[in-house]
């Protein structure tokens, strides 16, 4: 056993958060690589983050983007709601582009 494991662990106090997690995935995106190819689909992901952004304002944070996907966290739900609401006319309209 490595001395590092016999070393006596921190304790951490955890306080209560209240926060709503969103993950938004576009549709189609594999296939939309296939069909147009990697600068397209690039170009794609790089819009989609960009509208997240402009849509979240006050109502969340942007804590991720994984490929054709982002992972976002408002403070409570109400404001995630707000923010899904708000990015759903601005994603059809980012995908039709």
């Amino acid at each position: 056993m490595p001395p590092s494991a016999l070393q006596p662990r921190r304790c951490y106090k955890l306080h209560d958060v209240e926060a709503t997690f969103c993950f938004v995935d576009l549709a189609g995106f594999s296939a939309l690589t296939e069909a147009h190819g990697d600068d397209a689909a690039a170009d794609l992901a790089v819009r989609f983050t960009g509208l997240v952004t402009e849509t979240l304002a006050e109502n969340g944070r942007l804590v991720k983007t994984i490929g054709d996907a982002v992972l976002v966290v408002s403070p409570s739900p109400a404001p995630g709601v707000q923010f899904i609401s708000a990015a759903h006319p601005g994603c059809a309209r980012t995908r039709s582009a």
